[in-house]
């Protein structure tokens, strides 16, 4: 949004960074306009050190929108951070310019550090999972124990009795013997 060649809003306002195809990149129109140029002088720009720009920082990805139901095609470029930041560097470090560059390296920390936050929910939620199967896992394990502690209380108990009956009977040791060939 231009007025009067100057750029509407703040000078610490951040640039829009999107997601394309797995990249966080930045619309060159809002570059032209932050830098108070016509976009097709930025385009101009970028063709003329297009060569250096991708051998450097990546292939352009070059856009096309028609503006208007009949308007014409607009060509702009999505660039990355990389190459948004190299571009900037062609312009001469007016005032405005070096605020750019301030507010364009602060667009892609911001999106870095929404990025990483994001990370850090993300491995905070699966800890909290993790805890959540743990604390089922021990209950379980506990539920186990009781009942192994139950199991080993009977077979006491049974060994007990086998012991009692055979004391009290001599010839119940070979009838025993007996019944567990079977």
């Amino acid at each position: 949004m231009q007025n009067n060649g100057e750029f509407v809003g703040t000078p610490n306002e951040l640039f829009p960074i999107i997601e394309h195809e797995g990249v966080h990149v930045v619309d060159s129109r809002l570059i032209a306009e932050a830098l108070g140029i016509e976009h097709r002088a930025l385009i101009q720009t970028m063709n003329k050190h297009q060569t250096k720009i991708e051998e450097d920082f990546g292939i352009l990805t070059f856009q096309m929108e028609v503006l208007g139901k009949v308007g014409q095609p607009q060509k702009y470029v999505l660039l990355t951070e990389d190459q948004a930041l190299f571009v900037a560097t062609l312009s001469r470090n007016t005032k405005r310019v070096v605020d750019f560059k301030s507010r364009l390296t602060k667009s892609f920390i911001d999106v870095r550090k929404r990025l990483e936050a994001g990370k850090d929910l993300l491995a905070d939620l699966r800890e909290e999972m993790l805890m959540v199967e743990i604390k089922k896992l021990a209950s379980r394990i506990e539920n186990m124990e009781q009942k192994y502690q139950w199991l080993l209380s009977a077979h006491e108990e049974l060994a007990e009795s086998v012991r009692d009956i055979l004391d009290e009977m001599p010839h119940a040791q070979v009838l025993f013997e007996i019944l567990l060939e079977r």
